[in-house]
């Protein structure tokens, strides 16, 4: 019971922390309110977490041996830019 109440605070203080860096966010600029930007998301279970909660560190053993070379292969990977409806931008698939 006191680690369900410990987890429900810290989920409780990320929240809060999530709103307030928010507000900061489209206080910097004013354009930055028509950018699509997730911070949250729904599980199958219709919870709503962190986006960070769906993502697993990868084992990449010795296939990448510095950082530059990490960042070599995620710039290769390929992305297009589509119009989005309802939105004054652009998102990136």
């Amino acid at each position: 019971k006191e680690e369900k109440e410990r987890e429900g605070e810290r989920e409780r203080r990320f929240f809060n922390m999530a709103r307030q860096w928010w507000k900061e966010y489209l206080q910097i600029r004013p354009e930055h309110s028509a950018r699509t930007l997730k911070i949250f998301a729904r599980t199958e279970a219709d919870v709503v977490v962190p986006v960070f909660w769906f993502v697993q560190p990868m084992e990449a053993g010795r296939a990448l041996k510095s950082a530059g070379q990490a960042a070599r292969f995620v710039s290769l990977i390929e992305y297009e830019r589509v119009a989005v409806l309802g939105n004054a931008g652009t998102s990136e698939v």
